[in-house]
This record gives C-alpha cells, sequence and structure tokens, in this order.
C-alpha cells in the first residue's frame, strides 16, 4: 500500500499510510498526546510504557496505517495477528479530530489488509463506556458477534466486505464528497478554490 489520499466525513483530504519502524517515536508522540481517557479506552488500562507500546505496534507481523495531514497524525489503526486468519483490530484518533470519520475510514482500508493477508476474522476487545468505537464497527456494516466477557466487549467482525458494507462505504465516501465540494464553494472559500 502506498500513501493514498481520502476524504473525512467533513471533507477534509488526509493521506493515509502504512506504517514502519521508523515511525515508532512518532507513534509513541501521538498516543503520549492523547488524553488519558482516550488512551486508557484505546489500551484498556491507565498506565502504559509510550516507548514499548509504539515499537510494538511497528513490529514486522503488524499491519498499521496512520491518518495524516501534514505533520499532524490524526489517528492510527492497527492489525495484530493472533490466530491463523485472525487478528485484533485497533485504533485511536487525536482528541481533537474525534467525531470526523478518522476510525471509520481506518477501518475500511484495515479490512482491504486483511483480504490482503488472508485474514477471515478480526477481533477488538472493548471498554463498554467506549461508545464511540462500538458504532465505528456498527456503521461499517461487517458482520458481527459482540458478547460481554469479564467486564470487557469482545467483538468479533467477519473480515469479508459485505454488500452492506460496501453500499456504507460508498454512501460514507460520497458524503465526503459533498462536504469537500461544499467547503470548496462556501462563504468561506476563495475566488481560486472555486475554480
Amino acid at each position: 500500500m502506498t500513501v493514498a489520499p481520502e476524504l473525512l466525513r467533513d471533507g477534509a483530504e488526509v493521506d493515509v499510510r502504512p506504517t514502519t519502524r521508523a515511525d515508532a517515536p512518532l507513534l509513541e508522540g501521538f498516543y503520549a498526546a492523547l488524553s488519558p481517557g482516550s488512551r486508557a479506552l484505546r489500551f484498556l488500562c491507565g498506565g502504559l510504557d509510550m516507548r514499548a507500546a509504539a515499537r510494538s505496534l511497528v513490529a514486522d507481523d503488524v499491519v498499521g496505517l496512520l491518518a495524516t495531514s501534514g505533520a499532524h497524525v490524526l489517528g492510527h489503526g492497527v492489525l495484530i495477528p493472533s490466530a491463523p486468519g485472525i487478528a485484533e483490530v485497533a485504533f485511536a484518533v487525536a482528541d481533537v479530530d474525534q467525531h470526523r470519520g478518522v476510525a471509520t475510514l481506518l477501518l475500511e482500508h484495515l479490512v482491504d489488509e486483511a483480504a490482503r493477508s488472508g485474514l477471515v476474522t478480526l477481533t477488538a476487545e472493548v471498554d463498554p463506556t467506549n461508545h464511540k468505537m462500538i458504532e465505528v464497527f456498527a456503521d461499517v456494516g461487517l458482520a458481527e458477534s459482540t458478547r460481554l466477557r469479564d467486564g470487557t466487549l469482545h467483538v468479533e467482525l467477519d473480515a469479508t466486505l459485505t454488500p452492506l458494507a460496501r453500499a456504507r462505504i460508498a454512501a460514507r465516501h460520497a458524503g465526503a464528497v459533498s462536504a469537500a465540494r461544499a467547503a470548496s464553494t462556501g462563504p468561506g472559500a476563495s475566488r481560486r478554490d472555486r475554480r
């Protein structure tokens, strides 16, 4: 996968690219900058060695993606193999960029990566209070099952894009294109932007 420009729900353009080992310091800074609440929802714990976590997220067997705008990291998504054909999927989105569709966009790309890697099931351990993450999984339209186990929601997603998932991805993209057009022709746009 190469760097791919994409549109968020609000029409803003971001780049989605794979992580490399060289991204460990960037990820360490990204995760350190998250609010304690966002960090706890991502890692399901409060205290964490950011340097060790960042290094583990760029290991050779991990598929990671970054959503960026210039030097700003909006979000990070990852597939961590857990068994043959199965990988854990996890996300974090910068506090200022939440509710813009970053995690949804990353999930769409990770499902493509899962298919290329021969994965059939994606799993996630989710804090039951993390309604945003639960909504992301439901909104994408992948077949899923969810059960509560030891105080954590265990989510299993079919890594195959269903017709419903394809339709929702197309609708999300169409909405993002409309938002981008509206932003480029709206009252704050320059004459040059309107051409």
